[in-house]
Formats: C-alpha cells, sequence, structure tokens
C-alpha cells in the first residue's frame, strides 16, 4: 500500500483479483470511487474506498451484475460505514467506562 493507508488501482487489483477493465468500468459509473489524488493526479483508494470495492468485488463474485452493483453497492456501503462507527463508538464507550 501506499502512503497513509491509500493504495494504488493496480494494488487494487492483485488484492482482488479483478481486472483492469472491471476496476475502471466501476470507477466510470460510479460504483465504487478513489476519492484521493497523487499531485500527478493519480487515483488512490483510501481505505474506506477499499471497503467499497471490496463490497463489490465479493457481490460480483456472487453473481451479481453491474447493474445491480450499480443500484446497491452505494446505498450498501454508506449502511456498512455507518455500523463500523456505532460498533467503534460502543467500543470507546465501553473502553472509557473501564478505565473509570
Amino acid at each position: 500500500m501506499t502512503g497513509a493507508d491509500c493504495a494504488t488501482p493496480l494494488e487494487m487489483q492483485h488484492l482482488l483479483g479483478i481486472s483492469y477493465d472491471r476496476l475502471h468500468g466501476w470507477l466510470d459509473r460510479g460504483i465504487v470511487v478513489a476519492s484521493k489524488r497523487t499531485a500527478g493526479g493519480h487515483r488512490r483508494f483510501t481505505a474506506r474506498d477499499q471497503r467499497r470495492v471490496r463490497l463489490a468485488a465479493r457481490l460480483k463474485r456472487e453473481g451479481a451484475s453491474t447493474r445491480q452493483l450499480a443500484r446497491f453497492v452505494p446505498a450498501l456501503h454508506e449502511e456498512t460505514e455507518r455500523m463500523i462507527e456505532v460498533e467503534v463508538a460502543r467500543r470507546l464507550t465501553a473502553a472509557v467506562a473501564l478505565a473509570r
């Protein structure tokens, strides 16, 4: 992975076993995002972006069409991120309570 937990498109392709065309097609359709760019304009995937790509790849392996990915991945990803935030807050609250 490149700096600050960001991954290049090539790293994502290798990590998930997906092709250049597939990843860039998903980017072009807004199914996945690369929210960071280098000074030279190259895409970088943050940890959050990487979770979204993993979700899309998992659903594709399960047989989802590109149309289904475009429809469901953004909403599923947002719900997953909310669940992660709630769980992190719950664990932090519990840790603070134990520290008292």
